[in-house]
């Protein structure tokens, strides 16, 4: 071991491999462990610890990396010569520092080190640093330092502005109102009252689904008095033919295995014009359940989601359900048999679905495939059909919407049966709501769910958002002047490292190196050297987010679920080794201090998921009730930022799931209480279901009934003040993402409260005029790829938003876009021409279905 010649064969006895073996299992443990020091929890590491100290110690010695180093030139020398690429700083800094290895008097080990080191740095600084330049839209058009400042004027500083004013709060102004609603809520959570969840129809089973569209078709043909076997469901030029709606209610009653029943309320009403009494009957839902919990209701399902998924059903369960049967593969079958009989048995299995349809559905099927399909198909056209084909399935639900004679109806029944279930939660709510007026209880409640903890630090004490300066207008102020500094100083530094010795062997070089790029979240290393750098703090992409956490935080300690199944483990485990040992009794107050400290989170935890989630129920019949300031606070906070309201680390507005955590009981004595909680802690903690559902959504649930005036209204300023307003910089793609969110509501809202559709119709227009005026301020050529690129998409989205609403009033506002400069730019994409939009527009609407199919 003591002389250079006989390392390899050290190496050899040490471990009975090559020394190319050696080597590489050397360098991934120096790499991930002695090298970079970074990942400390990485698997690497334990491969690392497991490498005894005799060989690590062999292979620190520089004729072993003598070998490994003169690969490493050789191999980059050889692609420099073949591709002439620019090679990775790592290259350069190895052959560099093994020149001068005379003078800096550095190992070849050392060498290495660096080169890995202070290499990865520079390469995150030539690839993504100050002035190099990213992709967007298709085109290296901009640099870090383009980007952070354009963004920052453009969009951020705007967003902020408007945000300010919209939450500058009088909160504190009423903490004892809060807290007395809270106490509420939780009381009535105590109580065993649980939340409505909305079971999503693409989740429903097929028979429950057919089920609730059944009770909505008899419920309608009721209202409209129309007899349950007359041939009257569509109209006689239909392709769907003679059927009645006992024909519906047979088929929905042998698909779901239940009687379809249904009942409905009948009350005398005087006219408002000649006073005469008349009869109104209105389908209310049956209560299977008596005393009644919010959990035992169904949610109203919008009749085209229902129509959808059913259809799309049909073609899932009936097809591919056979088919999978036929899939298992036998024991001695060869791959060829397997493969041919599997083929025969999808043939068979589609033409036997075919087979199986009733005569209406084949007439809708060859309607909307554009010719007659007989009963023997060509195996081509069925594996089309069979493959559930988006735009098929789009123009079944438009044939079916535009021949049923029932639209009306069916759509005054889920209105109906959406009033019914918010009259049912201000009934369940009543005594949390109390004796304050409407407009006051709703603003209280809105509070509780705006209230979002502080966002937790990362693992390892890691800086988070809530350590970042605030977001205050003199920060903001001096955040170009900042950026611009830190930018020069990475640039001087980066050049510094390659050029001076000192600097690039200093100790600090690294660790401001690392801080630099992760002010800009350019970094895609480990951040152990970096627990003083501020995280993220110069992205543009983050500060709205920094700016809601900074504006709706209250001091409620964060929560990290993850951290706190840990403990409960960790305290589950330590309670069974004590009682499996004979332990001192100081050993007992530190197995109790754990459960008790896990219990309390948990409580903690419990307690703060279901206020909020029954504050947010409280609040939907309310909605019409809050202020429009208040509207728009509630909107802005749900929308403006998809990172802050899906939750990232912090609990926010994307759902209450939380591993569906009980909600904690209130006893008055405390052993009672800590037992209670712990057989919960327990059961939650080890419960390894994690992840949210969509029975669990805010959005689906807070905005799942018709929408009020007041909120329509707060989305539409959202949409049209979120897009062009002075400048094409004023709107990238990330921000695009967020604002869209709220297009599929405001759509909605037309077909089921069809009074408020000028409100939606008038943003509509406006956000399109807007961009346009913005667009006609440019000559074509001084146009960045990017920019065109995030105007089509703009473009693109609000001309499809007013065909699916037949929006007649933006007609004008479209035609001036096909003009000027916004007219060569939506020339480039594959629009059908102006004029066809306009006869799509025109044309009746029967149901509010997509347009997608008009566009490439």
């Amino acid at each position: 071991m003591e002389g250079g010649g006989g390392m390899q064969t050290d190496i050899e006895e040490l471990c009975g491999w090559p020394p190319d073996m050696a080597l590489k299992l050397a360098y991934t443990f120096l790499r991930w462990q002695d090298v970079i020091g970074e990942r400390v929890g990485s698997r690497a590491r334990v491969h690392g610890m497991l490498v005894c100290k005799r060989w690590r110690d062999v292979l620190r010695d520089d004729d072993v990396w003598k070998i490994h180093c003169d690969r490493e030139v050789a191999h980059r020398e050889q692609i420099a010569k073949n591709w002439q690429e620019e090679l990775e700083p790592q290259y350069f800094i190895l052959t560099n520092q093994i020149a001068k290895r005379g003078e800096t008097n550095k190992s070849l080990y050392e060498i290495f080190v660096l080169s890995q080191r202070l290499g990865s740095r520079l390469d995150v600084h030539r690839c993504g640093g100050p002035e190099s330049l990213r992709i967007e839209g298709g085109s290296e058009n901009r640099t870090l330092r383009q980007i952070c400042l354009s963004d920052i004027r453009y969009i951020v500083n705007p967003t902020l502005q408007t945000l300010r004013d919209i939450f500058e709060d009088e909160r504190d102004s009423r903490p004892e109102q809060i807290s007395a609603m809270k106490s509420r809520l939780l009381t009535h959570a105590h109580a065993g009252n649980e939340v409505l969840n909305r079971e999503s129809p693409r989740s429903m089973e097929p028979g429950h689904l057919a089920l609730r569209v059944g009770q909505y078709l008899v419920a309608s043909a009721s209202i409209e008095g129309a007899q349950l076997n007359e041939k009257s469901i569509f109209k006689a030029s239909s392709v769907m033919g003679e059927v009645s709606i006992a024909d519906i209610a047979h088929g929905v009653e042998k698909l779901s295995g239940e009687e379809l029943n249904i009942e409905l309320s009948i009350r005398l009403a005087r006219k408002s014009g000649d006073g005469k009494l008349e009869k109104v009957v209105t389908f209310q839902p049956s209560i299977k359940k008596t005393p009644f919990n919010l959990s035992d209701l169904d949610w109203p399902v919008y009749p085209v989601d229902a129509l959808h998924y059913l259809f799309k059903r049909q073609w899932d369960s009936d097809i591919y359900d056979i088919y999978d049967i036929y899939l298992r593969r036998g024991e001695q079958e060869s791959d060829e048999d397997y493969r041919k009989r599997s083929c025969a048995a999808r043939e068979d299995c589609k033409k036997n679905w075919w087979e199986s349809l009733a005569a209406p559905l084949k007439n809708l099927i060859s309607e909307a495939y554009g010719e007659h399909l007989p009963d023997d198909l060509p195996y081509e056209t069925l594996d089309f059909i069979t493959q559930g084909n988006a735009t098929l399935l789009h123009k079944m639900n438009e044939i079916l919407w535009r021949d049923c004679q029932l639209v009306d109806a069916i759509m005054k029944v889920y209105r109906q049966h959406s009033s019914w279930i918010s009259g049912m939660i201000r009934k369940h709510y009543s005594a949390v709501y109390g004796d304050a007026p409407p407009c006051e209880t709703a603003k209280i409640l809105l509070d509780i769910i705006l209230e979002v903890t502080a966002d937790q630090p990362y693992p390892n004490g890691l800086p988070s958002l809530s350590s970042l300066p605030k977001m205050t207008t003199s920060y903001c102020d001096s955040l170009p002047k900042r950026i611009n500094q830190t930018l020069d100083r990475w640039n001087d530094l980066a050049r510094a490292a390659q050029k001076d010795d000192d600097v690039a062997w200093s100790q600090s070089t690294l660790a401001e190196l690392d801080e630099f790029a992760d002010k800009f979240e350019c970094s895609g290393y480990g951040r152990s050297e970096l627990m003083g750098c501020l995280h993220h703090e110069f992205n543009p992409e983050r500060m709205v987010t920094r700016f809601m956490y900074d504006t709706l935080s209250s001091n409620t300690r964060a929560f990290d679920r993850f951290k706190m199944k840990e403990d409960i483990k960790n305290a589950i485990s330590s309670l069974e080794e004590f009682n499996a040992n004979n332990q001192p009794a100081a050993k007992a107050l530190e197995v109790m201090g754990k459960c008790d400290t896990a219990v309390d989170e948990f409580r903690r935890l419990s307690h703060y998921m279901h206020i909020r989630e029954h504050a947010m129920l409280a609040l939907i019949p309310l909605l019409p009730s809050l202020s429009r300031k208040d509207s728009a606070k509630l909107i802005w906070a749900c929308f403006v930022d998809m990172t802050f309201s899906h939750g990232g680390r912090g609990v926010t507005f994307d759902n209450f799931e939380c591993d569906n955590i009980p909600c904690c009981k209130e006893e008055e004595d405390p052993m009672r209480r800590f037992q209670s909680d712990w057989t919960m802690a327990v059961q939650w903690g080890m419960n390894h279901r994690v992840g949210a559902f969509s029975s669990k959504g805010v959005y689906t649930r807070l905005f799942g009934l018709p929408l009020p005036r007041n909120i329509i209204l707060a989305m539409s300023d959202f949409l049209v003040q979120n897009l062009y307003r002075e400048d094409l910089r004023d709107v990238n793609k990330r921000r695009t993402d967020s604002i869209f969110r709220v297009l599929p509501y405001l759509e909605r809202s037309c077909a089921v409260t069809p009074e408020f559709e000028h409100v939606v119709l008038e943003g509509l227009g406006q956000a399109i005029g807007n961009a346009v005026s913005v667009a006609q301020q440019y000559d074509f050529e001084e146009i960045e790829p990017r920019e065109m690129s995030v105007y089509q998409q703009v473009l693109k989205k609000l001309i499809m938003s007013c065909i699916a609403l037949r929006a007649k009033q933006a007609i004008p506002s479209l035609r001036a876009a096909f003009q000027g400069t916004s007219g060569v730019i939506l020339a480039q994409l594959n629009l059908v021409p102006l004029n066809a939009i306009e006869q799509r527009i025109n044309e009746p609407q029967y149901m509010l279905l997509d347009s997608a199919n008009l566009f490439g």
